[in-house]
């Protein structure tokens, strides 16, 4: 794979990071408890969103923490390449990430309603239409307590081959016909995929990503492991520190 084709995909890496790399799980056993009671009863999809924030976050489902920055490194593994990254999140609607690669610097964020996204070359383009809306959505910072905001729909497919599965499948369908897919676990109610779609600064992708290994910050349980695929190839976050202390807000400055 080339170089610029990589930092392409790393770039739409980091597009997506902001809005999914919270997913988690709380250990409160007494909210698993009645959830499960309640999953037991044939849920609706808003019945399992309703669950993962409470899981989340425990107690109501509300979100507590008001910013979050997350570090770590960002790897292609089938290259033996890889880079650390930063992302910093702050309600409502801010987020950049930043990441260092095969030499290059690349940023993605949105920060007063502004989205934009550096190009491998250091050229930075402020987006607009659909692509906009996409990384909008992925800046909310809390995006799961309006899911209307961005879908008429929300529906759980059942799985095609008629076989119990261990997940609930949700197809969320956006305004524009785009359609993302999230996976939650019925046991524990915490995401474990998820597919995106949508028009990037790189033209149109799908991101299938998948969420593993959880552990416990600050309260919260957060996927360490996070896997995204794309046509062009396959990349790897890994986080090794998250905080929820007040971020600077020099640090949303969108890169010259």
């Amino acid at each position: 794979m080339k170089p610029t084709l990589l930092l392409c995909v790393a770039a739409v890496a980091i597009m997506v990071l902001g809005g999914c790399a919270s997913t988690g799980g709380s250990k409160s056993p007494g909210a698993n408890a009645n959830d499960s009671a309640k999953v037991a009863q044939a849920p609706t999809a808003k019945d399992i969103i309703a669950r993962y924030k409470k899981v989340i976050y425990g107690g109501d489902g509300s979100r507590k923490q008001l910013s979050m920055t997350m570090k770590g490194t960002l790897a292609f593994e089938q290259f033996n390449l890889e880079g650390p990254f930063v992302s910093y999140s702050m309600a409502p609607d801010s987020n950049v990430t930043n990441i260092e690669i095969m030499g290059s610097k690349l940023s993605n964020g949105c920060h007063k309603g502004v989205c934009w996204s550096q190009q491998p070359g250091g050229r930075t383009t402020i987006l607009s239409g659909d692509a906009a809306a996409l990384q909008l959505q992925q800046a909310d910072y809390n995006q799961w307590d309006h899911p209307e905001r961005y879908y008429t729909s929300l529906e759980i497919v059942e799985p095609a081959d008629g076989k119990e599965s261990p997940n609930h499948k949700i197809k969320a369908v956006k305004k524009n016909g785009d359609t993302d897919y999230y996976h939650f676990s019925k046991e524990n109610g915490q995401m474990v995929a998820a597919v995106i779609e949508g028009e990037t600064a790189q033209g149109r992708m799908q991101v299938a990503m998948q969420f593993k290994n959880y552990k416990e910050f600050n309260g919260m349980m957060i996927p360490t492991e996070l896997t995204e695929s794309v046509p062009q190839g396959t990349l790897k976050l890994t986080f090794n520190e998250v905080s929820f202390a007040p971020i600077a807000d020099d640090k949303f400055a969108k890169p010259d």
